[in-house]
């Protein structure tokens, strides 16, 4: 039986500030694709248009760093890094929702379902004709497919660079696989360092 306790959520979420902080950068980049597509000299809605992806960046830095205060004693094991990503997948995903809904281009339960949607890359919209979005809704568009870019290789990478440090218990189930070898940063160097 799956027991938790006070300390193991501590845990938990202790190591998903990790993964929020990383996350949290993700919603900056569609930033410089409002300031490229954005039309007109209306300060006030090009600000309104930046708020769009700056909320959902304060959000989950803000997420990051009351997580990152909680107090952990215990070593982390597979179930913390198990609950971790559950949480990390559900707040990630909802707080993803944020520019869909700030932008006006879906309500928010569609929102959710599309920013699940790209961040677990499974590519179904409920954007209609996605490829006609309006011209003030580019970014929007940009968004959408970097989620999913991120969601299929960046959330492989991100747990592996969060996951895999020495002293947790992922880097012990890897090494008790394939003994003291570390990956190296190409295929090439990996296969030669096993020669």
């Amino acid at each position: 039986m799956f027991k938790t306790s006070l300390e193991d959520i501590r845990v938990a979420l202790h190591e998903l500030s990790e993964i929020l902080r990383a996350t949290s950068f993700v919603f900056l980049v569609p930033v410089v694709f409002t300031l490229l597509y954005f039309r007109g000299n209306d300060i006030v809605i090009l600000f309104e248009r930046i708020m769009v992806f700056l909320v959902p960046f304060l959000t989950v830095y803000m997420f990051h760093l009351l997580f990152r205060r909680i107090p952990c004693k215990y070593e982390k094991k597979t179930k913390h890094i198990m609950m971790a990503v559950s949480v990390g997948w559900i707040l990630i995903a909802a707080v993803g929702a944020i520019p869909y809904f700030l932008s006006g281009t879906l309500s928010p339960l569609d929102s959710f379902f599309e920013s699940m949607s790209g961040w677990t890359t499974t590519g179904m919209t409920m954007i209609e004709y996605p490829e006609n979005l309006l011209e003030d809704k580019k970014d929007i568009l940009f968004y959408r497919s970097f989620t999913q870019w991120i969601g299929g290789v960046g959330i492989i990478v991100l747990t592996l660079i969060v996951f895999l440090r020495e002293g947790t218990a992922a880097i012990e189930y890897y090494s008790s696989e394939v003994g003291s070898l570390k990956l190296k940063p190409s295929i090439g160097k990996s296969i030669s360092f096993i020669r």
